[in-house]
């Protein structure tokens, strides 16, 4: 709380976002503006079932809440986990998907280094799903 209030102290226009990687205990929804209830591979979201932790975070605006999904190796992988995110179940407004690999045996890999190979087809899908529009075509 103390870090949440001094920047907004600094400039109330800032953001803050919490990334506990999964769905917190519902005391941490006041000290950010949103959260990462998910951060983890996309064939692990496709099974995502937020409604396991209680419903606490339907409370919540799809707009505080937010999820990461890397290893989603293509771009249907993509579309999947971006149209996953826009159901009522996951209620994620805020998303981010890649094709870059973090290997959970080995702890290696950095799938925030670079932008995914399908950057271009993440925005037109996410403009898509916000506008209610047919998902554009993966090459």
């Amino acid at each position: 709380r103390e870090i949440y209030n001094h920047i907004q102290s600094r400039d109330a226009s800032l953001r803050v976002l919490g990334n506990p990687g999964t769905v917190p205990a519902a005391g941490y929804a006041s000290v950010a503006d949103a959260i990462v209830t998910f951060e983890g591979t996309g064939t692990d979201y496709a099974g995502y079932d937020p409604r396991q932790t209680g419903d606490w975070l339907y409370a919540r605006a799809n707009s505080t809440q937010a999820m990461l999904v890397h290893n989603a190796m293509t771009c249907q992988a993509m579309q999947g986990a971006v149209t996953m995110a826009a159901t009522p179940q996951a209620n994620a407004g805020l998303v981010y998907a890649t094709d870059r690999v973090f290997d959970y045996a080995t702890r290696t890999g950095n799938p925030w280094a670079t932008l995914p190979s399908y950057w271009t087809q993440l925005l037109a899908t996410v403009a898509a799903v916000n506008q209610g529009l047919a998902l554009p075509a993966c090459p």
